[in-house]
């Protein structure tokens, strides 16, 4: 599996690759290729999932274009247990949840799904266009048949799910605010925070872009990436005074020295790379801020695998959901502007059913139209 950067459409973007043996897998690409349009870190995991399928496939001397169901349900197997013929083993404890068997079954399954659509035939190397008609009811019988009793029958040895924590209290971002070791990266926690702005969004924020808004004394801030929307498209970010004034500290302190270091000062970007190294001043990535925000949450006392960096997106739909539950003056259509979502229906997965006073402020007005 590697990672390249490509020109599509006169731009170039950065794509996931599978090989074989130096050699690029165009079928396997191209799918790829599909799922990586809207965001990079799909195809990346993508690109993983499907890896380790074709991985197993050629230790067993298959090809993925001659595959079976029964050879996805001997992977499914060997995923579990790390021997496909390992099939009555029972007293054992599972290394693999139930949701990561999911997006296996997800991803190749939709793999083959796009083979199968008559629009891939295009794609298709021409050695192969003559035998795709006889391989359309294998590849139905791959993602037609129903893995969900295939997955349930083996629950016994999958590992379980851990609950994790979805939802910050005004406490626990609190908490893990003090256990961050630079602004740049409390900035950041407290966009997503505050802002309900993707890591990606927050990412892209230029430089100048905040300059500006400080001169102009206004608060408002345009993302340059956002996820399905094209630059310009994003949604304005309504930054709060106060971290307006971390940032400016940011700016002022651990970018300029950082810059001076580097003597990197023309970087577009906000948010930039400070510790000493060839990617100093550079944009900062955000594998670098996760690393940077798991380590905060360790220091804060906490378990760092219960928590996301999504968790601060989450929790600043729940507080708009709280506001709503309780004036009545903000509709799904407003959050769902401010959110920066195409499709209104994704509110739902993100409200917290357990949460006691929204709950509480919901039964209390359906108790006054009872009355």
């Amino acid at each position: 599996m590697k990672k390249a950067m490509v020109k599509i459409n006169s731009e170039l973007v950065y794509r996931y690759f599978i090989l074989d043996h130096n050699m690029p897998v165009n079928e396997v690409n191209f799918y790829l290729d599909y799922k990586s349009f809207r965001s990079l870190n799909t195809g990346r995991q993508y690109a993983y999932y499907l890896c380790k399928y074709l991985n197993f496939l050629e230790k067993s001397n298959k090809n993925y274009l001659k595959a079976t169901d029964k050879d996805f349900k001997r992977f499914l197997d060997y995923i579990l247990w790390g021997n496909s013929n390992q099939t009555n083993v029972s007293s054992i404890n599972g290394a693999i949840s139930y949701n990561t068997l999911k997006e296996y079954v997800v991803v190749v399954t939709g793999f083959y799904r796009f083979l199968n659509d008559e629009r891939s035939d295009e794609f298709l190397d021409k050695r192969h266009k003559t035998k795709m008609h006889r391989r359309i009811d294998r590849y139905q019988k791959i993602y037609c048949f129903n893995y969900g009793n295939y997955i349930d029958s083996r629950l016994r040895i999958l590992k379980k799910k851990r609950v994790k924590i979805r939802w910050l209290d005004d406490e626990l971002v609190e908490t893990i605010s003090t256990g961050f070791n630079t602004l740049r990266d409390k900035a950041i926690f407290l966009i997503t925070v505050l802002c309900g702005a993707r890591i990606g969004e927050v990412l892209s924020l230029h430089y100048d872009d905040f300059v500006e808004c400080r001169r102009q004394n206004l608060r408002f801030i345009k993302p340059h990436e956002s996820k399905g929307l094209s630059e310009g498209e994003a949604r304005d970010l309504l930054l709060p005074e106060n971290l307006c004034r971390i940032i400016d500290s940011y700016i002022l302190s651990e970018r300029a020295i950082a810059e001076q270091e580097s003597g990197a000062y023309f970087t577009k970007e906000l948010f930039i790379t400070l510790r000493k190294g060839s990617y100093q001043g550079n944009k900062l990535t955000y594998n670098s801020y996760r690393k940077a925000f798991k380590q905060a949450v360790k220091r804060s006392g906490l378990d760092s695998s219960l928590f996301a960096t999504h968790d601060g997106r989450r929790t600043k739909v729940m507080s708009l959901l709280k506001y709503q539950s309780e004036h009545g003056d903000l509709t799904d259509e407003m959050i769902r502007q401010i959110m920066g979502w195409t499709n209104p229906a994704t509110i739902n997965s993100y409200k917290n059913m357990k949460d006691m006073s929204y709950m509480k402020s919901i039964l209390m007005k359906v108790s006054s139209f009872e009355k």
